[in-house]
Protein backbone atom coordinates (compact mmCIF):
# COMPACT_ATOMS: atom_id res chain seq x y z
CA UNK A 1 0.00 0.00 0.00
CA UNK A 2 1.66 3.40 -0.97
CA UNK A 3 1.77 6.29 1.39
CA UNK A 4 -0.98 8.33 -0.41
CA UNK A 5 -3.57 5.51 -0.11
CA UNK A 6 -2.86 5.46 3.59
CA UNK A 7 -3.48 9.19 4.10
CA UNK A 8 -6.78 9.07 1.64
CA UNK A 9 -8.07 6.10 4.51
CA UNK A 10 -6.76 7.94 7.53
CA UNK A 11 -8.56 11.18 5.64
CA UNK A 12 -11.59 9.49 4.93
CA UNK A 13 -11.81 8.12 8.09
CA UNK A 14 -11.77 11.26 9.94
CA UNK A 15 -14.57 13.28 7.70
CA UNK A 16 -16.58 9.77 8.54
CA UNK A 17 -16.02 10.65 12.11
CA UNK A 18 -16.85 14.05 11.59
CA UNK A 19 -20.11 13.29 10.15
CA UNK A 20 -21.23 11.26 12.54
CA UNK A 21 -20.85 13.88 16.06
CA UNK A 22 -21.77 16.50 13.85
CA UNK A 23 -25.19 14.31 13.35
CA UNK A 24 -24.91 13.76 17.11
CA UNK A 25 -24.86 17.48 17.59
CA UNK A 26 -21.37 17.59 18.92
CA UNK A 27 -20.10 21.46 18.70
CA UNK A 28 -17.15 22.00 16.83
CA UNK A 29 -14.18 22.37 18.94
CA UNK A 30 -15.35 18.77 20.30
CA UNK A 31 -14.98 17.54 16.68
CA UNK A 32 -11.74 19.25 15.65
CA UNK A 33 -10.17 17.44 19.07
CA UNK A 34 -10.88 14.12 17.83
CA UNK A 35 -10.37 14.06 14.06
CA UNK A 36 -7.65 16.50 13.83
CA UNK A 37 -9.68 18.48 11.53
CA UNK A 38 -9.25 21.97 11.29
CA UNK A 39 -11.83 24.67 11.93
CA UNK A 40 -12.83 25.41 8.68
CA UNK A 41 -13.30 22.08 7.60
CA UNK A 42 -15.88 21.17 10.30
CA UNK A 43 -17.56 24.37 10.00
CA UNK A 44 -17.76 23.68 5.95
CA UNK A 45 -19.29 20.05 6.80
CA UNK A 46 -21.67 21.72 8.65
CA UNK A 47 -22.60 23.84 6.23
CA UNK A 48 -22.56 20.72 3.69
CA UNK A 49 -26.01 19.29 2.76
CA UNK A 50 -27.44 20.73 5.86
CA UNK A 51 -25.74 18.35 8.38
CA UNK A 52 -26.60 20.13 11.72
CA UNK A 53 -28.47 22.86 10.47
CA UNK A 54 -31.21 23.09 13.00
CA UNK A 55 -29.37 21.70 16.07
CA UNK A 56 -25.97 22.98 16.19
CA UNK A 57 -24.76 23.54 19.65
CA UNK A 58 -22.64 26.60 20.35
CA UNK A 59 -20.52 27.74 23.96
CA UNK A 60 -18.77 25.43 26.03
CA UNK A 61 -18.65 21.88 26.08
CA UNK A 62 -19.68 19.79 28.93
CA UNK A 63 -16.95 19.72 31.65
CA UNK A 64 -18.87 19.29 35.49
CA UNK A 65 -18.90 15.25 36.08
CA UNK A 66 -20.93 16.10 38.56
CA UNK A 67 -23.40 15.30 35.56
CA UNK A 68 -23.18 11.74 35.81
CA UNK A 69 -24.38 11.53 39.29
CA UNK A 70 -26.94 14.19 40.45
CA UNK A 71 -30.28 12.15 39.84
CA UNK A 72 -30.45 8.83 39.97
CA UNK A 73 -31.65 8.37 36.40
CA UNK A 74 -28.62 10.11 35.10
CA UNK A 75 -26.92 7.77 37.60
CA UNK A 76 -28.37 4.56 36.20
CA UNK A 77 -27.58 5.13 32.28
CA UNK A 78 -24.07 6.59 33.18
CA UNK A 79 -24.30 3.38 34.53
CA UNK A 80 -24.87 1.75 31.51
CA UNK A 81 -22.74 3.70 28.90
CA UNK A 82 -19.60 3.12 30.89
CA UNK A 83 -20.21 -0.80 31.20
CA UNK A 84 -20.79 -0.14 27.12
CA UNK A 85 -17.46 2.27 27.18
CA UNK A 86 -15.67 -0.28 29.28
CA UNK A 87 -16.09 -3.13 27.51
CA UNK A 88 -15.07 -1.35 24.20
CA UNK A 89 -11.78 -0.98 26.01
CA UNK A 90 -12.14 2.88 25.60
CA UNK A 91 -11.93 3.15 29.39
CA UNK A 92 -8.84 2.27 31.03
CA UNK A 93 -8.84 1.68 34.69
CA UNK A 94 -5.11 1.79 35.08
CA UNK A 95 -4.97 5.19 35.02
CA UNK A 96 -3.70 6.03 32.09
CA UNK A 97 -3.59 9.33 30.22
CA UNK A 98 -6.20 10.99 28.28
CA UNK A 99 -5.40 11.90 24.28
CA UNK A 100 -8.21 12.26 21.92
CA UNK A 101 -7.16 9.46 19.15
CA UNK A 102 -9.19 9.04 15.68
CA UNK A 103 -9.81 5.05 16.47
CA UNK A 104 -10.58 5.78 20.20
CA UNK A 105 -13.46 8.53 18.54
CA UNK A 106 -14.48 5.64 16.42
CA UNK A 107 -14.96 3.70 19.37
CA UNK A 108 -16.66 6.09 21.61
CA UNK A 109 -19.15 7.28 18.69
CA UNK A 110 -19.62 3.56 18.36
CA UNK A 111 -20.73 3.26 22.30
CA UNK A 112 -22.66 6.24 21.81
CA UNK A 113 -25.05 4.60 19.06
CA UNK A 114 -25.16 1.46 21.22
CA UNK A 115 -26.09 3.28 24.19
CA UNK A 116 -28.85 4.93 22.34
CA UNK A 117 -30.25 2.07 21.03
CA UNK A 118 -30.63 0.74 24.59
CA UNK A 119 -32.06 3.20 25.91
CA UNK A 120 -35.44 4.36 24.83
CA UNK A 121 -34.99 8.52 25.45
CA UNK A 122 -31.27 8.72 26.34
CA UNK A 123 -30.48 11.92 28.53
CA UNK A 124 -26.61 11.87 28.13
CA UNK A 125 -25.13 13.70 25.22
CA UNK A 126 -22.37 12.55 22.65
CA UNK A 127 -20.02 15.19 24.39
CA UNK A 128 -21.39 13.77 27.71
CA UNK A 129 -20.46 10.47 26.81
CA UNK A 130 -16.72 11.89 26.21
CA UNK A 131 -16.37 13.59 29.20
CA UNK A 132 -17.50 10.33 31.39
CA UNK A 133 -14.48 8.49 29.13
CA UNK A 134 -12.03 10.86 30.15
CA UNK A 135 -13.19 11.10 33.90
CA UNK A 136 -13.38 7.42 34.55
CA UNK A 137 -10.38 7.22 32.47
CA UNK A 138 -8.44 10.09 34.53
CA UNK A 139 -10.21 8.65 37.80
CA UNK A 140 -10.10 12.39 39.42
CA UNK A 141 -13.71 12.48 40.29
CA UNK A 142 -15.30 10.08 38.93
CA UNK A 143 -14.39 6.05 39.91
CA UNK A 144 -16.38 3.08 39.13
CA UNK A 145 -17.08 0.57 41.52
CA UNK A 146 -19.42 -2.51 42.42
CA UNK A 147 -22.45 -2.54 44.12
CA UNK A 148 -22.53 -4.16 47.39
CA UNK A 149 -26.26 -5.62 46.63
CA UNK A 150 -26.42 -6.50 42.63
CA UNK A 151 -22.21 -6.78 41.65
CA UNK A 152 -23.22 -4.38 38.90
CA UNK A 153 -21.32 -1.32 37.68
CA UNK A 154 -21.91 1.85 39.21
CA UNK A 155 -20.26 5.78 38.72
CA UNK A 156 -19.01 6.59 42.23
CA UNK A 157 -18.20 10.47 42.67
CA UNK A 158 -15.17 10.89 44.85
CA UNK A 159 -16.04 14.19 46.36
CA UNK A 160 -19.86 12.88 47.42
CA UNK A 161 -20.67 10.80 50.17
CA UNK A 162 -20.18 6.87 49.20
CA UNK A 163 -23.06 4.84 48.19
CA UNK A 164 -22.46 0.80 48.75
CA UNK A 165 -25.38 0.56 46.34
CA UNK A 166 -26.13 1.65 42.95
CA UNK A 167 -28.64 3.84 41.82
CA UNK A 168 -30.49 0.77 40.38
CA UNK A 169 -30.83 -0.98 43.99
CA UNK A 170 -31.29 2.66 45.11
CA UNK A 171 -35.02 2.93 43.39
CA UNK A 172 -36.19 -0.54 43.74
CA UNK A 173 -38.36 -1.15 46.72
CA UNK A 174 -37.10 -4.85 46.28
CA UNK A 175 -33.98 -4.88 46.20
CA UNK A 176 -31.98 -8.05 47.50
CA UNK A 177 -30.61 -5.85 50.85
CA UNK A 178 -33.89 -5.25 51.84
CA UNK A 179 -35.16 -8.18 51.49
CA UNK A 180 -32.25 -9.72 53.92
CA UNK A 181 -32.85 -6.80 56.12
CA UNK A 182 -36.79 -7.86 56.81
CA UNK A 183 -35.97 -11.72 56.92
Amino acid sequence: MRISDERYARDMRRYDLARRMIEHEARTTTITAWTGLTRYRVQNLFRQDGLGANTRHRGLSPFQPRFFVRSAEIECESAALAAIELQMQIIETTGAKWLPTLAVGERLVAAFEMYCSLVPSPRISLEHAFLLAKELTLGTSLKLNRCTACRGLMIVDVFAPFHERCAFCRRSPASPVRSQLND
